[in-house]
């Protein structure tokens, strides 16, 4: 038996019965958080792709800093509204995806899903966490709260990105922290039927996404997800998704 495909703009979701736990996902201000100020967009353009951003870097070696006028322009694929990204935004452009990892709460204020967003990365360093390639301020941290408005800017509009339709084989370090959607494909036994997360201990989960074939894709909750309690759907369907890697272990995320 298959589940209607709904699709919500802008939000990476797992469509279907799944899709309804990440209603918190919009494109909303909330006034509630202090916001980074809007830099001046008049003299700033993209001058390179993400992908020649990240080819710059190999994971596992040591930091690397950029030390010259490069550009990134992207749309943010997931924020931290829902509590299963904490302290970064995931941005995509047509070559590719990176995380911008920022030192402070309430981004989607800022910078929603589906914002198109400017990154000035002269003095931020590329680093990886366990293989997923990563911006940071430092070495080893985000970009601190006081200097996010002079390297990270939201532009003046908003698009959808359109997932890429993959099989769970397909999924490679090219798409390392873009939009992927999986047709045909369900929670696994063990994992169906059970919570995303620990809600009450605060803890994250792996379930256990398989195809027709049998093959496997983990997709990680994290504990402080406002849909961290609620139970995976027992029904096949289609599964929309931010890709990712830890390690040699593929990862998907809400």
């Amino acid at each position: 038996m298959s589940f209607p495909i709904i699709k919500r703009r802008f939000a990476p979701w797992v469509l279907g019965t799944v899709f309804f736990l990440a209603l918190g996902f919009s494109a909303c201000v909330d006034q509630e958080f202090d916001e980074p100020p809007v830099g001046d967009l008049t003299e700033i353009e993209a001058n390179t792709t993400i992908a020649q951003l990240t080819s710059r870097f190999t994971p596992g070696q040591d930091p690397v800093q950029i030390t010259e006028n490069v550009v990134i322009k992207g749309v943010v694929i997931a924020d931290d509204k829902s509590g299963n990204f904490y302290k970064q935004i995931v941005v995509q452009d047509n070559t590719g995806g990176i995380v911008i990892r920022m030192n402070t709460t309430g981004l989607f204020g800022q910078f929603p899903i589906g914002k198109e967003v400017f990154v000035s990365c002269n003095g931020l360093y590329l680093a990886d966490y366990n293989g997923l390639i990563q911006l940071n301020g430092s070495a080893a941290d985000g970009i601190e709260e006081l200097l996010i408005s002079r390297h990270v800017f939201a532009g003046p509009g908003t698009q959808t990105i359109t997932p890429k339709k993959v099989t769970i084989d397909q999924l490679n370090n090219s798409l390392m922290s873009t939009l992927i959607q999986l047709d045909g494909v369900q929670f696994k036994d063990g994992s169906a039927g059970v919570s995303y997360a620990d809600a009450a201990k605060k803890l994250s989960k792996n379930l256990d996404i398989t195809d027709c074939s049998g093959k496997t894709v983990v997709l990680r909750s994290s504990g402080f997800a406002d849909f961290a309690a609620q139970l995976a759907p027992t029904q096949n369907g289609s599964l929309v998704a931010v890709y990712s890697v830890f390690g040699t272990t593929k990862q998907l995320y809400i």
